[in-house]
C-alpha cells in the first residue's frame, strides 16, 4: 500500500468508505461473456422453434438466418496497426458504434447468451450505470474516430461484501482480434480498476463441450494469457441456437489481501487521472502509475 503523501498525490486522502453500487450482470470476456447485456436489437429475421424439449410453453432461438456463425469478419479499417488506437473513457454518444460491435456477438455467437441485442437507447443507459462506479473504455482509431473496440467492469454480486471483486469484459470489433488491441484495452481497464482499490478480476466465459460453429476457445486462451486462471464451471446452463453451452469462471487476483483494505474508489473520483494518462497515450505509464495503488499485505 502507498504512504499517506501517495495517496494524497493519486487523489486517494479523506475519501469515504464506499463500493461500487452498479446492478446487473454485463458483460463480455475477450470477444464477449456469457450472460453480457450489451448491444442493438433490429437486425436480421430471426428463426424460432418451441422449447418441447423443455417443457415449457416457450420458445427459444434457433439459428439466426442471414447471418454467418463464428469466424465470419466485418469491415476493418484500413491501414490501422491497433497499438495505434486511441483508448480513452466511453460517453454515451458511443452507445450506438458500441451497440454496432456487440450485436454480431449476440445475433451470430454463442458469446453473449442473450438472445436479441438491445437498441443504442438501451446500450447508452448500461453505459451510464457502468460509470458511476466503474470504468468503460473505448479504442479509437487515431484518423476516423470509428470505435474498434470497448471494455469495462461491473459489479461482480450485488453484496457489500464483494466491493474488492468486479467482473471483467471486452469485446473487439470482428476482424480486429488477435491484433494486440484487446492487451491495449485490458492494460488500461486493469490499471484503472488498481487505482479504485479493486483486488480481484472475475470473467464469467461461455464455453462449449466441442468443436462448435458458434463458439471458440480463444477467449479462455486470453484471459490465461493475462494471467487469470479458471475457479469454477457451470456446465451446460445456456441454451441458445438449439445447443446447450456451460460457463467457466475465471480470476486474476490484483493484490495480496490487507487486514483493513482501503475504500473502493468509485470511478468518478479516479477519472480526472485516468483521462490525463490515456490522453497522452501512456497505457504502459498508466499501469506503471497506478501499480503504486496496489495494496501490501499489511498496513
Amino acid at each position: 500500500m502507498c504512504s499517506s503523501r501517495g495517496r494524497k498525490e493519486m487523489g486517494m486522502a479523506g475519501r469515504k468508505r464506499v463500493c461500487g453500487t452498479v446492478s446487473g450482470r454485463n458483460g463480455g470476456a475477450a470477444g464477449g461473456k456469457a450472460g453480457s447485456r450489451d448491444g442493438m436489437d433490429a437486425g436480421p429475421e430471426r428463426s424460432w422453434e418451441p422449447a418441447a424439449a423443455l417443457g415449457r410453453d416457450t420458445f427459444v432461438p434457433a439459428v439466426v438466418a442471414g447471418v454467418a456463425p463464428v469466424g465470419f469478419s466485418g469491415s476493418v479499417p484500413d491501414a490501422l496497426q491497433p497499438q495505434q488506437a486511441r483508448i480513452r473513457i466511453a460517453s454515451p454518444d458511443d452507445a450506438g458504434a458500441i451497440a454496432g460491435i456487440y450485436r454480431p456477438y449476440v445475433e451470430a455467437t454463442a458469446v453473449s447468451f442473450e438472445w436479441s441485442a438491445p437498441e443504442p437507447e438501451e446500450m447508452k443507459a448500461r453505459i451510464a450505470k457502468v460509470l458511476a462506479a466503474f470504468p468503460y473504455l473505448v479504442a479509437e482509431h487515431p484518423g476516423t474516430g470509428d470505435i474498434l473496440g470497448y471494455a469495462y467492469a461491473s459489479p461482480y454480486y450485488g453484496r457489500q461484501a464483494y466491493c474488492y471483486c468486479c467482473e471483467v469484459s471486452i469485446y473487439p470489433r470482428q476482424g480486429l482480434a488477435r491484433q494486440g488491441l484487446g492487451t491495449r484495452l485490458y492494460d488500461a481497464l486493469e490499471g484503472t480498476l488498481r487505482l479504485q482499490g479493486l483486488l480481484s478480476l472475475c470473467a464469467c466465459i461461455a464455453v462449449a463441450d466441442g468443436p462448435d460453429p458458434y463458439l471458440t476457445g480463444a477467449s479462455v486462451a486470453f484471459h490465461e494469457a493475462r494471467g487469470f486462471r479458471q475457479i469454477g464451471a457451470y456446465p451446460q446452463c445456456g441454451f441458445k441456437f438449439g445447443r446447450w453451452y456451460g460457463v467457466v469462471w475465471m480470476e486474476k487476483s490484483l493484490g495480496s489481501r490487507p487486514k483493513d483494505p482501503e475504500a473502493v474508489l468509485p470511478f468518478p473520483q479516479a477519472r480526472g487521472q485516468v483521462e490525463a494518462f490515456l490522453s497522452a497515450g501512456q497505457t504502459q505509464a498508466v499501469r506503471d502509475a497506478y501499480a503504486l495503488r496496489a495494496p501490501s499485505a499489511s498496513r
